[in-house]
């Protein structure tokens, strides 16, 4: 759902295809830590840019599931 929110703000900013390229490598940090998933998070923007630039449906890339987090349980300080 997120390549597609994205890739919807870059038509309604009208920022053309090739300046697309340029945001989004300009996230450098997140490029640098885990570039396997900013190339595939990239990848997925531009080809959802790409069909709504060209009036294609397109289908939504399921996100992968969040990992379950672990529990607290805050107890108030004795007395």
């Amino acid at each position: 759902m997120r390549a597609e929110l994205d890739a919807a703000y870059f038509h309604l900013y009208g920022i053309e295809r090739a300046d697309v390229d340029l945001v989004l490598n300009s996230f450098r940090a997140f490029k640098n830590k885990q570039p396997a998933v900013f190339q595939d998070t990239k990848d997925e923007i531009i080809r959802v840019y790409e069909a709504m630039a060209a009036g294609r449906p397109f289908t939504p890339t399921p996100s992968p599931r969040p990992r379950p987090r672990a529990r607290v349980t805050l107890r108030a300080p004795a007395r």
